[in-house]
């Protein structure tokens, strides 16, 4: 049966795949107390982050394969002695820019800043959510996508 099955002629294909790295247009809304932010922590933390994973970044939204749609803002929380605590919200969103469907969501809620102004004590917050995107965010999203 072997013999005979060695004499069948297989047919070969090759298919050549050109694969390409995922474009994305960063557009981003990061408010400290209601007053944006000229840093963008979040933003630049998650482009270095996603660059390490093969994302390349564009300027313009009309090259990109992908929208990445940020949203976050502190809020004054409590008082206590001088020391001031703030609360950072924050939304992810990833969005295909040529039919518009949401391929990843996530939000961090709540993320603890405490400092001696509301100000800085917004801007911990913000360093702390950082943490949150190394351990979390962008894992979660490269799995989501591949």
């Amino acid at each position: 049966m072997k013999t005979w099955l060695a004499g069948i002629p297989v047919q070969q294909t090759k298919l050549l795949l050109d694969v390409k790295n995922p474009v994305v247009f960063i557009s981003s809304d990061e408010r400290n107390l209601g007053t944006r932010t000229n840093k963008g922590l979040l933003s630049s933390e998650l482009l270095n982050l996603m660059t390490r994973e093969g994302f390349v970044f564009t300027q313009s939204k009309s090259h990109a394969d992908m929208t990445l749609l940020i949203e976050a803002n502190t809020e004054e929380g409590a008082s206590t002695s001088g020391i001031m605590v703030a609360y950072l919200n924050a939304s992810f969103k990833l969005v295909d820019t040529k039919d518009n469907t949401t391929l990843y969501h996530k939000s961090l809620n709540r993320i603890k800043g405490v400092q001696l102004s509301y100000r800085k004590a917004g801007l911990e917050a913000y360093a702390n959510a950082v943490a949150s995107l190394r351990r979390s965010i962008v894992e979660d999203m490269v799995s989501s996508l591949f």
